[in-house]
């Protein structure tokens, strides 16, 4: 059985390029009394998950440099302890194919309640 998380417990890497989008993202995430890290880019979220582990990574897609299917692979290339088996909520307008990944949720940009309950599943909180 998985266990389970209060919000304050929980570390989420938000990887986002768009300033807007990512302080908007930031603000509802403080809300639940999340802990946040922030990367602009592919590069420097690589940095930061060799340095810290996380929970949960949520990816904003406008704006990065990497298609979502390109995010996921590099995501789950990495060893374990540094991100590669990280649950990954990507907030896109793609479609992933279903064989993508078993801990890879998408959430549609519209769906904010939907976006906050899927990191909950994806980090294992109650």
């Amino acid at each position: 059985m998985a266990s389970t998380l209060p919000w304050e417990r929980v570390r989420i890497l938000l990887l986002a390029a768009n300033q807007g989008a990512a302080e908007a993202a930031t603000s509802l995430l403080e809300e639940t009394g999340a802990r946040l890290l922030r990367a602009s880019s592919w590069p420097a979220a690589v940095v930061l998950l060799s340095d810290v582990r996380v929970d949960a990574v949520l990816a904003l897609d406008g704006g990065l440099e990497l298609a979502a299917l390109d995010l996921v692979r590099r995501l789950r290339a990495l060893p374990p302890p540094r991100g590669g088996s990280t649950p990954l909520v990507l907030l896109t307008l793609d479609e992933l194919p279903a064989s993508a990944d078993d801990r890879t949720w998408t959430v549609r940009p519209t769906a904010l309640e939907t976006m906050l309950a899927t990191l909950q599943r994806a980090a294992h909180m109650p």
